[in-house]
């Protein structure tokens, strides 16, 4: 045998050892896809225990995940929202689609226009899986709620239960009476005194809120009495900032059955406002909650008569003068 024949009959046993390997390799690697399989199969078939739950309890776990409100815009736009929830499986996503309480506590946040479009986007997502439930709004963080953002909420007011936003002077926020029949908190905010002050009486009062039949509970911040019309003798909880002790007083006179107040003076106005100090006697006032920058938040009280008071509480720095108006 030459040489060339041993070398060529050396490289085809070479060669066949080479496929009888690749061969051995391909039916371990078709062994091992049959295991991964069986195993996959295996793990589809597994019932987690938290989908063996009612819908109702694995609802309230979700409601415990979520919070207190879903959050649409800012920097925490992806935090715990049903829209992660929905992400997860496809069982999760039926149970959070169908919970309409999920997506009915919405707050708004950003000032970046920007960022108004995917807000836009993600309230009307939120608002058309809530469904007819009850709407817990707050927008108290976005600076100004106007055009498309407003147009939606408005458009669904009968189902607000609550609702906190800031409502600047001239703003696009509606001129009329709206209908809420389920309104039973309201929070709203104005610009600072300095500011809503000066223009109030160029400012067209506020009357969105004068027909709401189930207010409780409300929280004004620099807007006084000739700035808005509400049912004040409705209330039975109100807090009140950025106001004088006469504006103050003014609000009280109509707030004929309230029985908790709270008080708070950010700012110093001196003593003007108190030269003839008229008197409300309100007896239906159980317990009050003052706060205040120095002793002068302390100026309200001085009237005010308060022969039902059964609570005090006092939040102002210490000082030797801060009592002796009480």
């Amino acid at each position: 045998m030459t040489s060339n024949e041993s070398s060529t009959a050396s490289l085809r046993n070479a060669l066949a050892q080479l496929d009888e390997e690749i061969d051995q390799c391909n039916a371990h690697i078709q062994m091992l896809q049959q295991k991964r399989t069986d195993l996959s199969n295996k793990l589809q078939a597994v019932v987690y225990p938290i989908l063996g739950l009612p819908v109702e309890i694995t609802v309230e776990i979700f409601r415990h995940y979520v919070g207190t409100v879903s959050t649409i815009g800012g920097r925490r736009q992806s935090a715990a929202s049903p829209l992660m929830l929905a992400a997860v499986c496809r069982e999760w996503r039926t149970i959070a689609i169908a919970a309409p309480a999920l997506w009915s506590e919405i707050r708004l946040e950003g000032e970046d226009v920007a960022e108004q479009g995917e807000m836009d986007r993600l309230l009307a997502l939120h608002l058309a899986r809530a469904q007819g439930h009850l709407l817990k709004v707050d927008a108290i963080r976005i600076r100004v709620l106007d055009g498309s953002l407003l147009q939606r909420l408005t458009d669904l007011s009968a189902q607000w239960e609550e609702l906190s936003c800031q409502i600047l002077p001239n703003n696009a926020f509606p001129k009329q009476s709206l209908q809420l029949p389920a309104l039973r908190h309201l929070a709203i905010t104005g610009e600072a005194f300095g500011a809503s002050h000066n223009t109030a009486a160029a400012s067209e009062r506020l009357v969105a809120f004068s027909n709401v039949p189930a207010l409780r509970t409300a929280y004004l911040s620099d807007f006084s009495l000739d700035m808005i019309s509400l049912p004040w003798a409705q209330l039975f909880e109100l807090d009140l900032c950025g106001l004088t002790a006469r504006q103050y007083a003014a609000i009280l006179a109509h707030t004929v059955n309230l029985r908790k107040l709270g008080i708070n003076i950010r700012y110093a106005y001196g003593h003007e406002d108190l030269q003839t100090r008229p008197c409300v006697n309100a007896p239906s006032i159980m317990q009050l909650e003052v706060t205040g920058d120095d002793h002068s938040a302390l100026d309200p009280i001085d009237l005010l008569a308060l022969p039902g008071l059964k609570e005090l509480k006092v939040v102002v720095p210490e000082t030797s003068t801060r009592f002796d108006v009480l």
